[in-house]
């Protein structure tokens, strides 16, 4: 096996995990092309893939366990494309609905089956880490090109920016002729660190920091724009300028990945953690858009490093359940993101006062995350103590 040309098609995979939130420039158009509609039913083309996701990256875990990842990715490809193009050709909403279903599905699949593979072709080498990383820092390079690419495409028409879709028939391509097939994680041989085939101890505390660290720095994607405009530093211009610069951040973070776990080990995603605190900190305490441009940035780079190290920590626990086990925390990081929107305003107005948007929400994810911060450290102490005890076994 070519390891650099399997390298390659497994970074793709990342590349792309990144388009669904692709049509967002083109929703005006979109509403304004079906005025009959009402705006919950138009947001829902852009929401319904992510609730589809869930349930399917759960799904495609279980399932990844036990058939060949290979074909799954292949099938979940299939879906992306499929669902994502078909917005090109049609002028009915329910279509463009039920398009996006199924798009939502191949997401699904997608997720925990990219992680998979590489955790099958790679764990317990040393490329094992260095591929994690890559393929997060390719996920957010893909957000940058899909990004700059829809604006574009949407200039022409909104149906124009759904053959940003098309990348995942690129991919397709590329992956079947680079990637080899691998055996279901659920027959190759080694215990995991539980001893036997079961869920690794650490799985639990994992998918309660994916969920609250995901809710928590999700608050940026949906108060950024009111902390910018509705205390006077900038225009809804500067908000998307500023939006834009979280993923200018999560590159770095990711670019960075590498180096700072070679010197941190499993305390990288701690850091991670940290440097979004301290970015939520700043945003619910601005005093200009200087301090709104650090926050982003700060909350960028702190994704860039949480998100591989928790799965990679995941990954290394358990080999033989491996998948199903980056299927639960990528789960649970989906619906925290999902389920922000709906509680942080509230709660962030009952506590602080005001309508709950803006400063307040930052300050309360800066608080949520502050518990993240101590179930990460009771997790590195347990998976220190049993580092210790199998030393001494």
């Amino acid at each position: 096996m070519n390891q650099n040309r399997a390298k390659l098609g497994i970074y793709l995979l990342g590349f792309i995990l990144l388009a669904t939130n692709a049509i967002s420039p083109a929703m005006a158009s979109i509403s304004a092309a079906f005025p009959e509609a009402s705006a919950v039913t138009v947001q829902m083309v852009l929401l319904l893939p992510q609730l589809m996701s869930v349930p399917f990256v759960i799904f495609g875990g279980a399932i990844a366990q036990r058939f060949s990842k290979k074909k799954l990715i292949i099938l979940s490809l299939i879906l992306f494309s499929a669902g994502g193009v078909t917005g090109f050709f049609t002028e009915h909403l329910w279509v463009l609905l039920v398009s996006r279903c199924v798009y939502g599905v191949g997401y699904g699949l997608l997720v925990p089956a990219s992680l998979g593979i590489a955790s099958d072709m790679f764990f317990g080498t040393a490329d094992y880490d260095h591929v994690v990383g890559m393929q997060y820092s390719l996920k957010s390079i893909g957000s940058i090109f899909y990004t700059l690419f829809a604006g574009m495409l949407c200039a022409v028409s909104w149906h124009h920016t759904f053959l940003l879709y098309l990348s995942g028939g690129v991919v397709l391509v590329i992956f079947c002729a680079l990637v080899p097939e691998t055996a279901p994680a659920a027959v190759q041989e080694g215990p995991d660190q539980t001893g036997d085939t079961g869920f690794p101890p650490i799985l639990i505390p994992a998918i309660l920091i994916g969920f609250f660290y995901s809710f928590c720095i999700s608050v940026n994607n949906s108060n950024l724009s009111y902390l910018i405009e509705d205390n006077s530093f900038g225009t809804s211009v500067a908000s998307g300028i500023v939006t834009s610069l979280c993923t200018v951040g999560a590159a770095v973070g990711a670019w960075a990945y590498d180096r700072i776990l070679t010197r941190c080990g499993g305390a990288t995603f701690l850091i991670g953690i940290i440097c979004s605190t301290a970015g939520l900190l700043l945003g619910g305490t601005a005093r200009g858009l200087w301090m709104v441009v650090i926050c982003v940035l700060l909350l960028g780079f702190g994704l860039g490093l949480t998100n591989p190290a928790l799965l990679m920590l995941v990954g290394k626990a358990s080999k033989t359940t491996s998948t199903l086990c980056f299927s639960l925390v990528m789960a649970a990081m989906n619906l925290g993101a999902m389920l922000q929107g709906t509680i942080i305003p509230p709660l962030a107005k009952r506590i602080f006062g005001g309508n709950g948007v803006g400063k307040p929400a930052f300050l309360l994810g800066a608080i949520g995350c502050g518990i993240c911060i101590a179930v990460a450290c009771a997790m590195l102490g347990a998976v220190r103590k049993q580092e210790i005890q199998s030393i001494h076994q």
